[in-house]
């Protein structure tokens, strides 16, 4: 009975070992993204890109019973949003980059560029809620 346990402990803990990198792989391309380096900056954006691409296919061959993901991935807008985000708020970012989102990516992909324009929406919700709630406390 109990000899089957550490057999299935083992794909349980290469998943978990699996998940843990993958975000750490997101997160440090995100970091990268905003680097002083503006080849830097752009080497992140596109392998996180082509990363988000491959996890979408995944997902969506998993959708249909051809393949199956060891863990759920979080939707693609998530990881779009972390990244505009961490570009948004970075102290230092180029035009190379943007010229790298916006021509690469944006313009070429339809649903990049959706996700890109709510999550700058957002954004933008979220400076003029800030800057009001400011102008009460100042009144």
């Amino acid at each position: 009975g109990g000899e089957g346990a550490p057999a299935a402990a083992a794909p349980d803990a290469v998943t978990s070992w699996l998940q843990r990198h993958t975000e750490a792989y997101h997160t440090t391309l995100a970091k990268l993204a905003t680097a002083p380096n503006a080849r830097a900056q752009v080497c992140a954006v596109r392998l996180s890109l082509a990363a988000l691409r491959g996890e979408a296919e995944e997902s969506r061959l998993a959708s249909i019973g051809q393949e199956r993901t060891p863990f759920a991935l979080p939707p693609p807008e998530k990881r779009v949003q972390d990244l505009l985000s961490e570009l948004l708020l970075g102290e230092s970012w180029s035009t190379h980059v943007v010229q790298c989102v916006m021509n690469e990516f944006v313009s070429d992909f339809i649903d990049v560029r959706h996700y890109v324009v709510c999550h700058l929406r957002f954004c933008a919700e979220q400076v003029g809620k800030a800057a009001l709630a400011g102008a009460a406390d100042a009144a």
